[in-house]
């Protein structure tokens, strides 16, 4: 338990998130992935394809405010998360840029299933 306390700050603790811009949208269709069978239901109608602007501001907005730490690590995921596509990712860099505390450095990544 002592060293959960190190850890964080003011009582708050640092966490990772997986962040999904392309969710059921995903061509890769791997067998284990919950979203395939969702994709009817998230992506009929009006629901539009990737995460829109307006989601990705107020999660980076959110998500760098959450983070107690100086560092803040920002992961895409999806099986293929630049099905979005590089304007997508230009945004959401220059949100953290500018959403970020001075003192806070921005880790970017990706993961995919391939």
């Amino acid at each position: 338990m002592e060293l959960l306390k190190d850890r964080g700050v003011n009582g708050v603790f640092p966490f990772h998130v997986l962040a999904k811009p392309a969710g059921p949208r995903c061509n890769l269709r791997c067998a284990y992935c919950f979203y395939v069978e969702k994709e009817e239901e998230l992506c009929s109608g009006d629901a539009p394809a990737f995460m829109s602007d307006a989601t990705l501001e107020r999660f980076v907005q959110d998500y760098i405010a959450s983070q107690p730490g100086s560092e803040v690590p920002f992961a895409w995921q999806g099986g293929e998360p630049t099905l979005c596509g590089i304007d997508f990712f230009e945004k959401a860099f220059e949100l953290q840029r500018r959403t970020r505390r001075e003192s806070t450095s921005l880790t970017p990544s990706r993961q995919t299933a391939y």
